[in-house]
C-alpha cells in the first residue's frame, strides 16, 4: 500500500508503515498521525490482522493482545483531518463499521460480519487487498508493480484525475468474491462500505 500511494500522489515522509505492532505502538503511530494532519487533509488508516467479532464489538490482532474498536476508534477522535478513510482487513471485517462509522469517515471491510477473509499465497498478499491495490487479468500480479483499483485510471469514474475510495471499493469488492468462486470457494467474502464522507473521497491520482 506504501508503494502505491507514493507512485500515486502521497509523499513517502507522510507515511508511516508498522510491521507486527503493538497496543501502544498502534496508539503512537495514530498520535503521530494526529501530529501531521490538519482541517483540510485526509487520513488512511489501514491493518491487516486477525480479526473478530460479536455484540456489536469489534476486534482484530496486535502484537501483544487484542484491539479493541472502540478504544481505537477513541484515537481516532483525536485527529484533526476533515476525513478518513479506514480499511480493515481480517475475518469478519464488516464488524468494524460498527466502532469506528462516523460523519468525515469512508470504511472499506475485507469481509462481512459473519465471512472469512483469505490470503492467498499465489497473489503473495490477501484477496481483497491484491484487488484494491495490484490485481490482474488473470489473477497474478504484473511484474511485482502495483496495478489494482487505486491505480486504475479507468475506474476515474467522474474523470478528475483521482480514484477515490468509493471507485476503487466497487471494483475491488466485485473482484474479490469473483476469484473465490473462480477458486471453487463456496464461501464469499462480501466485502462491505460505510461512506460518511460528503462527496468522494479521493485517494490516488491517476492523471
Amino acid at each position: 500500500m506504501r508503494d502505491c500511494l507514493v507512485a500515486h500522489g502521497w509523499d513517502a515522509s507522510h507515511i508511516k508503515v508498522i510491521i507486527s505492532p503493538t497496543k501502544s505502538q498502534v496508539k503512537d503511530a495514530i498520535e503521530w498521525l494526529d501530529n501531521m494532519d490538519d482541517s483540510d487533509d485526509i487520513d488512511l488508516v489501514m491493518w491487516a490482522s486477525h480479526g473478530v467479532g460479536g455484540h456489536n464489538n469489534y476486534t482484530f490482532a496486535v502484537k501483544d493482545c487484542w484491539l479493541y474498536g472502540d478504544e481505537m476508534d477513541s484515537w481516532l477522535d483525536q485527529c484533526g483531518a476533515k476525513g478518513i478513510c479506514i480499511i480493515a482487513e481480517s475475518c469478519k471485517a464488516g464488524w468494524s463499521i460498527n466502532d469506528f462509522a462516523k460523519d468525515g469517515r469512508v470504511i472499506l471491510t475485507s469481509s462481512d460480519r459473519d465471512k472469512a477473509s483469505w490470503s492467498v499465497f499465489r497473489l503473495k498478499n490477501s484477496v481483497f487487498l491484491h484487488f484494491l491495490m495490484e490485481p490482474s487479468y488473470d489473477f497474478f500480479p504484473k511484474d511485482g508493480k502495483p496495478d489494482g483499483a487505486l491505480t486504475m485510471k479507468e475506474l476515474d469514474a467522474n474523470n478528475d484525475g483521482w480514484i477515490s475510495a468509493e471507485e476503487a471499493f466497487l471494483y475491488a469488492a466485485e473482484k474479490t468474491d469473483e476469484y473465490n468462486e473462480w477458486r471453487g470457494w463456496e464461501l464469499r467474502q462480501n466485502p462491505q462500505m460505510y461512506d460518511g464522507f460528503d462527496g468522494d473521497f479521493t485517494i490516488s491520482y491517476v492523471g
